[in-house]
Parts: structure tokens; sequence; C-alpha cells
């Protein structure tokens, strides 16, 4: 019998279902289907354009 496994958002470890904790990179494990896909929001890099266009909307 195979336990399930929850992934990691942050690092992308396979840890048991049970665990609160990444045994990988230690950030908190979070049940997948209580949060949303948001690839938009993984990206960690802006270039100078989309810089540009967020300071328009924020309006720094």
């Amino acid at each position: 019998m195979s336990e399930e496994k929850i992934k990691c958002l942050n690092c992308k470890t396979e840890n048991n279902s049970d665990d609160s904790y990444c045994r990988e990179c230690g950030a908190e494990l979070v049940q997948q289907d209580l949060v949303p896909e948001q690839p938009h929001l993984r990206k960690k890099h802006i270039n100078a354009k989309e810089l540009k266009q967020i300071k328009k909307t924020v309006k720094l």
C-alpha cells in the first residue's frame, strides 16, 4: 500500500501527505487542492519593460 504524497510548492520535492514541512527545504506544506494554480506568481525575475509597467500601475 503506497502512502499519498504531497509536492512542496517551493522546491517540488515529494513528501508524505502527513508531513507539515518539506524534508528537503523546510517550507511549510499545504494541500495542493487548497492552492489554486497560479503560474504567473512563480516568476522570479522581471525584465525592465515589466518593471516599468508595474511602476505605472502602482504609481510609485
